[in-house]
C-alpha cells in the first residue's frame, strides 16, 4: 500500500473512531446498531430479508473494524513492515 493511501485510510479510520468512540452519543449509537444487527441471528426464511439483514451486520461488522485499525494500526492488511511504526503524517 502507497504511503499517500494509508495516511488517507488513516484519516477515515480515525474519523469512524472519533465518530463512534469519543462521545456518549456515539457509544449508544454504536451499541444499538451492535444489539439490531450484529449480535442477531441474520437468517430469515424471506431471502430478501435475508440478505438485508446480512448487509447490515456487514455494515456494523466494517464499522467496528475500522475502530480497530485506529487502535491498532498494525492490524490493517496489507501494510508494508516500514508502515507498520510510522505514525499518520500531515500533508504539506
Amino acid at each position: 500500500m502507497d504511503d499517500q493511501k494509508l495516511n488517507e485510510k488513516r484519516l477515515l479510520y480515525e474519523a469512524y473512531y472519533l465518530t463512534f468512540m469519543t462521545t456518549e452519543y456515539g457509544k449508544r449509537v454504536l451499541d444499538d446498531l451492535t444489539e439490531t444487527y450484529l449480535d442477531v441471528l441474520s437468517f430469515d426464511k424471506d431471502t430478501h430479508q435475508t440478505a438485508f439483514n446480512e448487509g447490515g451486520r456487514n455494515v456494523v461488522a466494517e464499522i467496528k473494524r475500522f475502530i480497530q485499525y485506529h487502535e491498532d494500526p498494525e492490524a490493517i492488511p496489507g501494510l508494508r513492515d516500514d508502515q507498520k511504526d510510522n505514525n499518520l503524517e500531515e500533508e504539506d
